[in-house]
C-alpha cells in the first residue's frame, strides 16, 4: 500500500519517519482501497494523511467505497459519581446508571472483579461490558438482572 503524507508519496527510507508523526496533528486520513481514478494515479490501494499543517489529496464529491476517518485526539478519563453509603444513610438513589468504570483492567485470564451498589429502583437493569485488549481486539457482552 502506498502512503502519502499531505499529498507527497513516502519512499520505502522514509515511512519509519511516520513513527514521530504527532497523531494530535492529523486532521483527516482517507484509505482508498477501490476508487478507479484514484488507483490509476497511485499505483495502487493507498493510504492519504492530512495533517494540520498540509492539505492532502482529497476527494471531489461523496464516493462509498472510500472512508474518511478524523481522528479526535486523546480524550481522558472523566470520574463518574458513586456515592459514599454509610450505615445511617437513609437518601433514596434513583440513579439510571449505578456504575461507570473505563479503567478496569484484567489479567491474561480476561477476569477482572468489581463491587458496585445497586439503585433502590425495583426492575430489571442491562449490563453493558465494553472492553479493547492489547492487540486491538474488541469485545462487548450485554446481559441483564433483576432487582426485586
Amino acid at each position: 500500500m502506498r502512503v502519502f503524507v499531505d499529498g507527497r508519496q513516502i519512499n520505502d527510507c522514509e515511512v519509519q519517519d511516520l513513527f514521530y508523526l504527532d497523531p494530535l496533528d492529523i486532521d483527516r486520513v482517507d484509505v482508498v482501497r477501490t476508487n478507479a481514478a484514484i488507483i490509476s494515479m497511485t499505483g495502487g490501494p493507498s493510504l492519504f494523511l492530512s495533517t494540520k499543517r498540509g492539505v492532502g489529496i482529497l476527494r471531489a464529491g461523496y464516493n462509498p467505497s472510500v472512508v474518511n476517518y478524523s481522528p479526535r485526539g486523546f480524550n481522558p478519563v472523566k470520574e463518574f459519581y458513586a456515592p459514599v453509603y454509610d450505615s445511617n444513610s437513609r437518601i433514596t438513589d434513583l440513579r439510571s446508571t449505578v456504575y461507570w468504570n473505563p479503567g478496569i483492567l484484567v489479567g491474561e485470564s480476561g477476569k477482572g472483579k468489581i463491587s458496585f451498589f445497586n439503585a433502590d429502583t425495583k426492575g430489571v437493569y442491562r449490563v453493558v461490558v465494553e472492553g479493547i485488549n492489547g492487540d486491538g481486539l474488541l469485545g462487548r457482552q450485554v446481559y441483564k438482572y433483576e432487582v426485586k
